[in-house]
Formats: C-alpha cells, structure tokens, sequence
C-alpha cells in the first residue's frame, strides 16, 4: 500500500492538472489526434487540450508521431498505467455511483 501511495505521489507531481488527467487516461486506451482527444472537451478545457499536451511531453510523457499525427504515451508515461487505471476505475464508481464515501 505504501508503494502505492509513493508512486500516486510521483504522479501527483508530474500530471497537476484535471486537463491532464484526462489526457493521459484517454492515451492509455492508445494513441489519439488531436482532434479525438479535444472531443471530450467544451469550452475553456478545450482550448487548454494542446498546452497541456506541450506540458506532459516536456516531461516525456507523451509524445506525438510526427508522420501519423498520433499522440501516444511514453514508456515513462506506460509506466504510470497502475496509477491511471485505479484512477479510472474509481471514476466510474463515482459515475455509477457505488462509491465507499462515508
């Protein structure tokens, strides 16, 4: 559990933005253009999409292949797919409402 922790504070510090969050949970499904990550966005997230996208590949994250378009995650970026994928699946209790909140 500890390790856990450890590593969703790791993540913490390299992805601080909801924009990003959600970026880096679409890629996890693989990689996207620019156009089909925008798509879930409206109004002022919508415009911090690319940004945000210059943000995580600074921190090697993500990066785009250049002759398909196609924004995808790095090895560093895999690397936090445990992280991602508890993230995402506490989400969607959230959505289904089957939460543990007291």
């Amino acid at each position: 559990m500890e390790t856990q922790i450890r590593g969703l504070k790791t993540t913490q510090s390299m992805v601080n933005h909801p924009v990003e969050w959600q970026l880096m949970l679409a890629l996890l499904a693989g990689p996207r253009t620019l156009t089909q990550l925008r798509h879930p966005f409206h109004g002022w997230q919508r415009w911090q999409v690319y940004p945000r996208l210059y943000r995580l590949r600074q921190r090697q994250l993500v990066t785009i292949d250049q002759q398909h378009r196609l924004w995808q995650l790095t090895a560093t970026g895999e690397s936090l797919s445990p992280v991602l994928t508890a993230l995402a699946t506490c989400m969607a209790s959230q959505k289904e409402g089957t939460t543990d909140e007291i």
